[in-house]
């Protein structure tokens, strides 16, 4: 899932949640389950891989790919800061940390290989992600997290 959906998540988690270290751990938690649904990201082998390898194979692809997630989010950042003036509170933003810390937590696994705490990180979050024995076509992908945004924000709009 792109990251804006977990972001998403976890400012609905926050606006619900009023403490904000539960509204943290319930973040993580979602992440995890948001990545178990059906969904494309953009076909970019994580396994086995180092930073170096991605760089060189995939560089081109990874920056469209955040490009497009930080499009995204900053149109629903707008969207849901337009609509209500006292929109972050801690629960909110810790919902969101903690909604987004396991790509974190990815992405820091392929720079330090040798992290124990990474690499089993990354091993669970493999583990749990959605991989299928048939790709998804890139149209269905994507289309799985957007119905999946538009439900998260639907509430907090």
């Amino acid at each position: 899932m792109y990251l804006t959906i977990h972001a998403a998540a976890g400012a609905l988690i926050g606006s619900y949640i009023n403490q904000s270290f539960i509204a943290f751990i319930v973040g993580v938690l979602s992440h995890l389950f948001l990545d178990m649904l059906p969904h494309t990201d953009g076909n970019i082998p994580t396994k086995d891989t180092t930073a170096k390898i991605l760089r060189k194979l995939y560089f081109r692809k990874i920056v469209s790919l955040v490009y497009f997630d930080i499009c995204l989010s900053i149109i629903i950042a707008a969207a849901l800061f337009t609509n209500n003036a006292h929109f972050l509170t801690r629960p909110i933003i810790w919902g969101i940390v903690g909604s987004i810390l396991p790509d974190i937590f990815q992405a820091l696994s392929f720079f330090w290989q040798k992290n124990r705490f990474l690499q089993k990180f990354n091993d669970f979050h493999g583990f749990i992600h959605y991989s299928p024995q048939k790709q998804l076509s890139q149209f269905m992908g994507h289309l799985t997290q957007l119905v999946t945004l538009i439900i998260i924000i639907n509430p907090l709009i």
